[in-house]
């Protein structure tokens, strides 16, 4: 079965309202199904702007809160303020892939024992350049950055760390991110980010 398909039993077998992430997912009564996307913390907003084109999410995925640009996009900072309504089954699918890129896949896949993971040495050993010196970090450099990063503003379950994910964990890290191995390089010389 497809992790699209697997995703649908899910809904399916699951009552609603579904969490994924900061995003609030609905059904609307009728047929053919639909569903409506908003910031979980927006359950209960009349005053806000609606689109029924699953692209416009592309709009609310790029800005932070603040205003800053995204660099994570598992990073519990979605701006707020928004629905995306009158969604099929396929445009659902595409406004979770823009907002969580390869969620469902790797739900479907670590569900089904299928999803491969990437241990830090493995992701370590191939950098090049600048970054090979993160090869040489110590297991307490790396536990830093697992709490700066990973556990601090990052909402996907780090695989990678042996950490467990329930079922309804959708957002998966099978593998460390390109922004991990930059924060994971300027911890090992001592520079600070946040």
């Amino acid at each position: 079965m497809k992790p699209s398909g697997k995703f649908q039993k899910w809904l399916k077998a699951t009552p609603p309202p579904w969490r994924i992430g900061e995003l609030l997912i609905t059904p609307a009564t009728g047929f053919p199904p639909a569903y409506s996307v908003r910031h979980f913390m927006d359950a209960g907003e009349q005053n806000l702007e609606i689109s029924v084109e699953p692209l416009a999410a592309r709009t609310y995925v790029k800005l932070d809160r603040d205003g800053n640009y995204r660099n994570l996009k598992g990073e519990g900072n979605l701006r707020r303020g928004w629905a995306l309504e009158k969604l099929d089954y396929e445009a659902l699918c595409l406004v979770l892939n823009i907002f969580y890129p390869t969620a469902i896949a790797n739900w479907a896949l670590h569900h089904g024992g299928m999803l491969p993971i990437v241990t830090f040495e493995e992701t370590a050993a191939r950098q090049t350049g600048r970054y090979r010196m993160v090869g040489h970090a110590t297991p307490e450099q790396v536990a830093n950055v697992v709490n700066k990063l990973c556990h601090a503003r990052c909402l996907k379950v780090p695989l990678w760390r042996k950490e467990k994910a329930a079922a309804s964990d959708f957002l998966l890290c099978p593998e460390t991110c390109n922004l991990f191995i930059s924060m994971c390089r300027d911890e090992m010389n001592g520079e600070n980010r946040k």
